[in-house]
């Protein structure tokens, strides 16, 4: 099942790569840097009893051609992401339409394409209570980018 997922959000474009099962860490030697929609390369990642539970990683990048708002509670204020988006929506219209999953913590992940403008979007952890964004930026002409976990992952 799991790789039908990694093959699907491959085929949309989407860096995907094996995330040790149960977990968020990644089962290859350089982790995200691995990433690929090769079908051979996924279907080798997860064929196998021992593979085929592996969670599926998602890079958020430029090469993947999406960036994520991550929504959830903030751990040094416990103020909540909901509420913060709340206010930001008010102030500024609401967010257009996009996938969404919730996480294991009850937070959301909000999905949305690149800029067609190519600007970098990188990585903001706590750019305002409750809020991350997950993108990439590229620094002496390398992509820095991040990951998140997918469904149907299990943790």
């Amino acid at each position: 099942m799991l790789l039908e997922h990694a093959l699907a959000y491959a085929a949309r474009g989407w860096m995907v790569f094996p995330i040790r099962p149960g977990g968020k860490f990644p089962a290859t030697k350089n982790g995200f840097l691995d990433a690929s929609r090769d079908r051979d390369v996924i279907e080798k990642w997860w064929t196998g009893q021992a593979v085929e539970r592996r969670n599926i990683g998602i890079v958020t990048s430029r090469a993947s051609g999406i960036w994520v708002l991550d929504c959830d509670v903030d751990a040094e204020t416990g103020e909540f992401g909901e509420d913060t988006l709340a206010d930001l929506c008010a102030q500024n219209g609401p967010l257009p339409r996009s996938p969404m999953q919730v996480t294991p913590g009850g937070g959301k992940h909000y999905f949305f394409a690149w800029p067609a403008d190519g600007e970098d979007i990188p990585r903001r952890i706590r750019f305002a209570p409750g809020l991350d964004a997950l993108g990439s930026r590229i620094e002496d002409g390398v992509e820095k980018a991040g990951y998140l976990i997918i469904a149907p992952s299990v943790r």
